[in-house]
């Protein structure tokens, strides 16, 4: 009996290597990461990220297809259980921006040198030693616009709507965060922002200006208002909505950012507004949004802008909102 116990249990660690190795074998892949990504042929890579695993790294690779407009986040990593094997999840946004701009040669997964973290952005390959984030907060500087916006993700590509939840409170802000902005991963570890949007109103029209961590710029038209409005409590506290429900709800009882157009000379204190709620909280995900209310006695533009900042600590995690003037 003894002698039966201890073949089933080398047994069982053979098998359980043998899995296990395949598991690394395909996460140490990039041409096969790819491959089990895509699920028919017209996804274009626009990004990818790898990070430390267990077994093997883990994957993100977000793909862009044009005629559905939809933006697709898929994650391959390990799962480690009686039997190693790999997991897929699969999450698709749809959005009206044209992300074509950033389509990447899919040779390009394949010059992934091994090192995590390690992001595929823009047709390069970017590892913590060697990436520059300063491009965003430059692209700022002498804009005027309705809103700005500042995105950040620690270690996740962040899309969609997401409800935020406050920690300990039963109260839950309606949908905010980046919208239909891709918001790539902060690969230098820096807590900088990763993506810039400036976004200024033509007549019935929105302009957004996105600006990515490596100088990337995209100039994306819509023929909707700008999709994430500001609100304020009492001329005091702030919120940012980017729901269509939360606006209409809103709307009679909090004061609204319209068309005000706010100036930025200097990026300075929109970057000390940043560092203040990072270092609060060094959140996972954050989002800082920028503009000018409209006085709640005059329903005119007021002469101070104010900044918003919605901090999450992780994906799914409870977060808070704190807002403040720009000084």
């Amino acid at each position: 009996m003894r002698k039966l116990i201890s073949f089933l249990f080398i047994l069982f660690l053979a098998v359980w290597s043998l899995k296990a190795y395949q598991v690394h074998q395909t996460l140490t892949n990039p041409e096969k990461m790819l491959q089990l990504s895509k699920e028919n042929g017209n996804e274009a890579l626009i990004g990818s990220y790898v990070k430390k695993g267990t077994l093997g790294p883990k994957w993100e690779l977000v793909l862009y297809n044009p005629q559905t407009q939809e933006v697709a986040i898929v994650s391959l990593s390990e799962k480690i259980s009686i039997i190693p094997r790999l997991t897929k999840k699969l999450k698709v946004y749809t959005t009206q921006y044209d992300y074509s701009l950033l389509t990447i040669d899919p040779k390009l997964i394949k010059r992934w040198n091994g090192d995590t973290p390690a992001l595929l952005f823009n047709g390069k390959w970017h590892y913590k030693p060697n990436t520059n984030q300063t491009a965003v907060f430059q692209s700022i500087s002498g804009t005027n616009a309705t809103i700005i916006g500042l995105f950040y993700s620690k270690d996740d590509f962040w899309m969609g709507f997401d409800k935020i939840r406050v920690c300990n409170s039963d109260f839950g802000y309606p949908s905010a965060g980046p919208g239909s902005i891709l918001v790539p991963p902060d690969v230098t570890g820096t807590g900088s922002p990763t993506v810039s949007a400036v976004i200024t109103r033509k007549n019935n029209n929105s302009e957004t200006l996105l600006t990515f961590f490596d100088g990337t710029v995209l100039n994306l038209s819509t023929r909707t208002a700008p999709e994430c409005s500001l609100f304020l409590f009492g001329g005091r506290l702030g919120m940012a909505i980017c729901s269509k429900e939360g606006k209409k709800n809103l709307e009679g009882s909090m004061q609204r950012f319209s068309n005000c157009t706010s100036e930025v000379e200097d990026s300075e204190g929109i970057r000390k507004a940043w560092e203040q709620n990072m270092e609060w909280d060094r959140s996972g995900r954050m989002a800082l949004f920028i503009g000018r209310p409209v006085d709640g006695a005059s329903r005119k533009c007021s002469n101070e802008a104010i900044w918003i900042a919605v901090t999450l600590k992780c994906n799914g995690c409870c977060g808070d909102e704190r807002s403040g003037k720009l000084g």
